[in-house]
């Protein structure tokens, strides 16, 4: 159904239903649930110690599994 012109434009409200039915579905999917984080657990890495010497990729990688490993110790899953 047309509702009339948006404001002073030439653009038009369009007001519809949709029609159907609404299921619960209960999601098993576990997700990070950083309200309960203890940013304790998380220290700091020395960076440039520990990367020194290696390349891009290596580096990277090194980082990124520190990071994966101190957020599984510090934040819960829901």
């Amino acid at each position: 159904m047309v509702e009339g012109h948006l404001g002073h434009s030439n653009h038009e409200i369009i007001k519809f239903s949709l029609l159907g039915k609404l299921r619960n579905v209960v999601s098993r999917t576990a997700v990070l649930n950083f309200w309960r984080t203890d940013f304790g657990l998380i220290d700091r890495v020395p960076c440039e110690e520990v990367l020194e010497g290696k390349g891009v990729q290596e580096g990277w990688t090194f980082f990124k599994n520190k990071i994966l490993k101190k957020q599984e110790e510090a934040v819960s899953m829901c």
